[in-house]
């Protein structure tokens, strides 16, 4: 069964790919059976200079699904954008953040909700969705434990994943008061409208963090809440924790995806080679 506030949150993405569309093309057309192929051209390539490969495959992907299904009832053409092809995704230029910075963020979280969030992003891994609409259902107290289905891959999974919680955010879940279905209804709220990106992309600007860069006309993401999931990952490798275990807690599709964060910790590895024994 699918979770009504993901279904929420989607469609409130797909709305926004929409309007974003509409307020483009206002000046140029009066009706969608009026965009050529020139002009979906035009919006794309636009379209590219402000977001990432996977935004622009997503919205390419929507607008042909949007198209092909009201054809015939609003007279749309249908290969408007079929000629167009998905981006390659390029390597991720966002950055992991140091602990100095993620303690500057946790003080200045605005609201304890905001903060919460961020504590559930630092210490589990988690993408903002999971952290966003984590239930209390998901919390285990007696034995410590997350027990959670992340929505990106539950599709795949027999089970939950269980994450150990780690003290500071258990002390956190505790003072927390069990109001409702969710850990926190605020930042549920702020994730079906979403609003809640923006606020941590705004906490981070507000403690000097740069959260976007231009690269050749067009804006990098550096550094936003994903990036609490690429700090937990350096934190559990630097810990000792292992490459399996590691891609167990994040729910890494290939161990690929994990070890990659090893080629960042090259340091640490050397100093653990260099205390093996000397064998004569």
């Amino acid at each position: 069964m699918k979770n009504d506030d993901v279904e929420a949150g989607t469609a409130k993405n797909y709305e926004n790919a929409v309007n974003q569309l509409a307020a483009w093309m206002k000046s140029k057309v009066r009706f969608a059976r009026d965009i050529t192929t020139s002009l979906a051209e035009a919006y794309l390539d636009d379209l590219y200079k402000t977001v990432g490969a996977n935004t622009y495959n997503q919205r390419l992907v929507l607008f042909k699904r949007i198209w092909k299904a009201l054809a015939e009832e609003f007279q749309l053409c249908n290969d408007v954008w079929e000629r167009f092809k998905k981006k390659k995704p390029v390597k991720s230029t966002r950055r992991t953040l140091s602990n100095n910075e993620l303690a500057k963020i946790l003080n200045t979280a605005g609201t304890p909700d905001l903060k919460l969030l961020l504590e559930i992003g630092i210490y589990t891994g988690l993408r903002i969705s999971d952290c966003s609409l984590l239930k209390w259902s998901e919390v285990d107290f007696e034995n410590k434990v997350l027990k959670v289905r992340p929505i990106k891959t539950r599709k795949h999974m027999d089970g939950p994943i269980e994450i150990p919680i780690h003290p500071t955010l258990l002390k956190a879940l505790e003072d927390t008061p069990h109001t409702g279905e969710y850990v926190s209804e605020a930042n549920a709220c702020g994730y079906k409208s979403g609003r809640v990106g923006e606020q941590v992309i705004e906490l981070f600007k507000k403690c000097g963090i740069e959260t976007s860069k231009k690269v050749d006309g067009k804006t990098k993401l550096l550094c936003g809440f994903h990036s609490l999931r690429h700090t937990f990952v350096s934190m559990a490798v630097n810990a000792g924790l292992s490459p399996l275990l590691v891609q167990r807690i994040v729910g890494h599709s290939s161990i690929d995806m994990t070890t990659a964060y090893f080629h960042d910790n090259m340091n640490t590895m050397r100093e653990g080679i260099e205390k093996l024994p000397a064998i004569a």
